[in-house]
């Protein structure tokens, strides 16, 4: 996830296309294929994954235009630790690093990356990542930087 807050950190604001952004509509985009994803945890899974789909496109214009515009990230940007002094830290203190080092292989890790956003009812990094289309490309990055 700190890989996540890192690549946000980066993207260039101002450029973003956010008409083109919310018209992707990642959560209407994908809820046909989400009760696969989770097989028989749907039941579960469904009440806050079903929450995404009520947003209409003005509203998640206005989001990506707050997200665009707002210099909080700022205070993000000072509190973050970054990926790799996490990393680091974790292997000083003996930590498992990796999912390889808890068990879980590349496919499953991510799996439960890019489908995380939906167990949570609140919106998070998850939601604006997939919402700015970049979610799988961070989540393939972030298992790679962590191989």
């Amino acid at each position: 996830i700190a890989h996540l807050y890192e690549r946000l950190l980066e993207v260039d604001r101002p450029r973003l296309e956010i008409n083109k952004l919310a018209r992707q509509a990642p959560w209407s985009a994908d809820s046909n294929h989400i009760s696969q994803s989770f097989g028989p945890l749907w039941t579960a899974v469904q009440p806050t994954a079903r929450l995404g789909d009520n947003l209409s496109n003005h509203q998640i214009v206005e989001r990506l235009r707050r997200f665009a515009t707002t210099e909080h990230l700022t205070l993000v940007k000072d509190q973050l630790i970054p990926a790799s002094v996490l990393r680091r830290s974790l292997a000083e203190a003996g930590a498992p690093v990796t999912f390889g080092e808890l068990g879980v292989d590349r496919a499953r890790a991510r799996r439960a990356i890019v489908q995380a956003r939906h167990i949570r009812a609140r919106y998070t990094i998850l939601d604006l990542a997939a919402e700015l289309g970049c979610l799988e490309t961070w989540a393939d990055e972030a298992l790679e930087l962590s191989a």
